[in-house]
């Protein structure tokens, strides 16, 4: 519907996306376009058949390579400990939110900073990020019943640098109400449960003032909202930024856009 509604402006929202990239994941996200335009159409509450995504969303050898990760086992020492916690949930081992392909230097660049875990669920991706050893790691996470659950898990694993945060992220201060969801609460969805929405810059502002290394964003949706709060930390401390942007439209498009009005060509983009 999106693409039907903005064909006057598609091509320049994709210009925007793949601008600034080199021609690798230029490629990558050229691809992608290709197959939304050849989605098929499907009842709106009824998800695309695997079959299709393996066909169309993923490079097969990437693909191939992914399965044999798990198949084969190719854990380290603390992925291994992670997989046994989390079991086939923990599919962020693969990559760690894209850290695991970052060039050295870049992943000493991180080391020893303030990781910010945006969409905390159970803690799989705080336990993941503490193989990089921040100095701390703030977790946000909308829903009260995952707190105990996520502590639980951080103290099995013996992470002490880690603080669950009973917020969600915004570009704003406000309450929302949404509606819960075991893999995915998001905002948009409305219900009777309510949480205290805040912005990254005023929550570090009162709370850590210490170099932010790494963001990471999976928020259902959020991203874009959540980016525009954070324009004074990214500005500060231009940390590694890791997003996931397949929610909505919104955040496929506009978060890049965002990136490159901020930061230029100054930041090397990636299309994963």
């Amino acid at each position: 519907m999106h693409f039907i509604e903005n064909l006057e402006t598609i091509s320049e929202d994709f210009d925007n996306l793949t601008l600034y990239m080199d021609n690798k994941h230029k490629l990558n996200s050229h691809l992608f376009y290709k197959t939304l335009l050849q989605l098929p159409e499907y009842r709106k509450d009824l998800r695309i058949s695997k079959k299709f995504q393996r066909q169309n969303f993923f490079d097969m050898a990437e693909l191939t390579a992914y399965k044999n990760f798990y198949k084969y086992k190719q854990f380290s020492e603390q992925e291994a400990l992670i997989m046994n916690l989390f079991g086939r949930k923990a599919d962020m081992l693969y990559k760690h939110h894209g850290i695991k392909d970052l060039p050295p230097e870049i992943k000493n660049y991180i080391a020893n900073t303030v990781f910010i875990d945006g969409g905390a669920y159970n803690g799989d991706s705080a336990a993941v990020f503490n193989i990089y050893k921040p100095a701390k790691c703030y977790s946000f996470e909308l829903q009260k019943k995952q707190e105990l659950i996520f502590k639980d898990n951080m103290q099995i694993l013996n992470i002490t640098n880690t603080e669950f945060v009973l917020k969600g992220l915004s570009n704003d201060t406000f309450l929302a109400k949404f509606k819960s969801n075991d893999v995915g609460t998001s905002v948009f969805r409305k219900g009777t449960l309510v949480a205290q929405m805040t912005t990254l810059d005023k929550f570090l502002e009162k709370t850590d003032q210490s170099r932010v290394g790494f963001i990471k964003f999976d928020l259902e949706g959020s991203a874009y909202q959540a980016l525009l709060g954070s324009i004074d930390t990214l500005k500060k401390w231009r940390p590694v930024i890791s997003v996931a942007l397949y929610h909505n439209p919104e955040e496929f498009f506009q978060v890049k856009k965002m990136l490159n009005e901020v930061f230029g060509d100054t930041y090397i983009y990636q299309f994963h």
